[in-house]
């Protein structure tokens, strides 16, 4: 079932992984169909999916709460995340 839901795209693997989370049986398999999911689509972009009723923030919030682990929020963050290094050269 995890490889015909890959192939419907983005919006139906974000509803499938919702709908996954509200059982707690099937945690398992949402947390493998997020983890394979994210080899090509973000996880803003499943979540903006998912439930278009509210904002993909509290979906991923939701999705945290049920159980699953969200990649990338163990990492410790970078004061200078984001900033544009620029450098000038005097002539």
């Amino acid at each position: 079932m995890k490889i015909e839901v890959l192939k419907e795209g983005p919006g139906h693997i974000g509803r499938t992984i919702d709908a996954r989370c509200k059982d707690p049986s099937q945690m398992v398999f949402a947390q493998a169909l997020l983890d394979k999911a994210l080899e090509d689509y973000f996880l803003i972009q499943l979540a903006m999916l998912a439930n278009t009723k509210v904002n993909a923030y509290v979906t991923i919030a939701a999705w945290k709460k049920a159980g699953l682990r969200i990649p990338g929020e163990d990492m410790p963050r970078r004061e200078d995340a984001g900033a544009i290094a620029c450098h000038t050269t005097e002539t």
